[in-house]
């Protein structure tokens, strides 16, 4: 059981109705946290919040391509708990990602960017952008980004994955220039780039103890983070 170290916290987790979100909402909330879930799916919102129990919890449907649903759903943080504290932005994932190559045809190649911009890019930073104001307001705060380990990974580690690491390193490159910007503050910005998760998602990549005994926890990154 993780100690009551978020007294008084507030914590929204973008992407907290399932996958790797909810998990960790759900350690964030036996730290004491105050939780917000944010998704654009309400019934399975819905479910979640039931899961996680409604005392310190809320649930807001908003969808981060929206910068308007963005900065609805801090508007509603603050009215319910106040001005978070910590924002887990989990924006797309691993279903997105298209295999593509160099020689890959170039129109096809810019409209595959263009879409995983949609998917990666411009979602966080719609949730950057309003996240940055209200940690300047609040005079501190810590938004991590769950990034993807397979950015670093170049054509000739991981085949077909050009699109995918240009668009997941630009995500990434937004976050550090807001790091670089806040260094030295209370205002704290970072990339989080585990290896393979272990999340239903991830059933078939996982399909043996060995592998998921060296998948890592959505409940043990969750630990981390409250320690840090």
């Amino acid at each position: 059981m993780t100690l009551k170290k978020l007294d008084n916290k507030v914590v929204m987790v973008w992407g907290g109705s399932g996958g790797t979100g909810f998990p960790m909402a759900q350690v964030f909330l036996e730290a004491g946290a105050k939780v917000v879930i944010i998704g654009r799916d309400l019934s399975k919102l819905t479910a979640a919040q039931a899961r996680l129990g409604f005392e310190n919890t809320l649930a807001v449907q908003a969808d981060a391509s929206s910068k308007e649903g963005v900065m609805r759903a801090f508007e509603d943080t603050e009215t319910d708990f106040g001005k978070p504290d910590l924002v887990i932005a989990i924006v797309g994932g691993a279903k997105d990602w298209e295999r593509n190559f160099p020689d890959t045809d170039p129109k096809e190649l810019a409209a595959s960017l263009e879409r995983l911009r949609a998917a990666f890019v411009s979602p966080l930073q719609n949730i950057l952008e309003v996240a940055e104001g209200y940690f300047v307001e609040k005079s501190g705060g810590w938004l991590i980004h769950f990034s993807s380990h397979v950015v670093q990974k170049d054509e000739s580690v991981l085949p077909g994955n050009k699109t995918y690491r240009e668009s997941k390193t630009e995500a990434d490159t937004m976050v550090l220039n807001l790091a670089d910007k806040h260094h030295g503050t209370k205002i704290r910005f970072t990339n989080l780039r585990p290896a393979i998760i272990l999340t239903g998602a991830n059933t078939e990549l996982l399909n043996t103890p060995e592998k998921r005994a060296g998948a890592v926890r959505p409940e043990t990154m969750a630990e981390w983070i409250i320690e840090n």
